[in-house]
């Protein structure tokens, strides 16, 4: 275990304490695309709107927005438990971006791959987009030094279970079981 604490932190400290200016303003950007999953919500829109407000449509919505809840949810309720400390905190580093909440799991990167899952389960045409953002956004919370990278890992975990749960369910509902 301590191994993995070491690379954690090591790549923590590369990632958050690098003077690369390209890097922050991109991972700035991401986080603010994250902010509420406001980025997630336009892009479900734009499923809705490409597949019409019928069963594809709305299937992409609720997918997209239920994984990104609950996946944000079930975090909060993980970072509650967990109570690990934030990396610039434990640390004393600088960061870009300073949550006061704890750290594990990340709540920005469960809800990024909770909305993506349900994306690539619903909306082929968004798939690889919608992963690639997702990583962003998980990369992000770490070049802005609010996440360890184990943070986002496990954010993302989080995020792919509920994002299937989601798909899961509306189909549920629409069988009537």
């Amino acid at each position: 275990m301590d191994l993995l604490q070491r690379l954690d932190t090591s790549l923590y400290l590369a990632l958050a304490t690098s003077d690369n200016l390209a890097a922050a303003i991109v991972g700035l950007f991401f986080a603010a695309f994250a902010t509420a999953g406001l980025g997630w919500w336009a892009i479900a829109l734009l499923g809705v709107r490409a597949r019409g407000i019928g069963r594809r449509g709305l299937r992409i919505a609720f997918a997209t927005a239920v994984g990104g809840i609950a996946a944000a949810a079930l975090a909060a309720w993980l970072k509650l438990y967990v109570q690990r400390p934030r990396p610039f905190s434990a640390l004393q580093v600088d960061a870009l971006i300073q949550p006061s909440s704890f750290s594990f799991p990340s709540g920005d990167a469960a809800l990024a791959f909770g909305a993506a899952t349900g994306l690539w389960l619903t909306w082929p045409a968004a798939r690889i987009p919608a992963v690639l953002v997702a990583v962003a956004i998980g990369l992000s919370r770490v070049v802005v030094g609010a996440h360890y990278p184990s943070d986002v890992v496990a954010g993302a975990v989080v995020g792919v279970l509920c994002g299937i749960a989601a798909e899961r369910l509306w189909s549920r509902l629409l069988r009537g079981d």
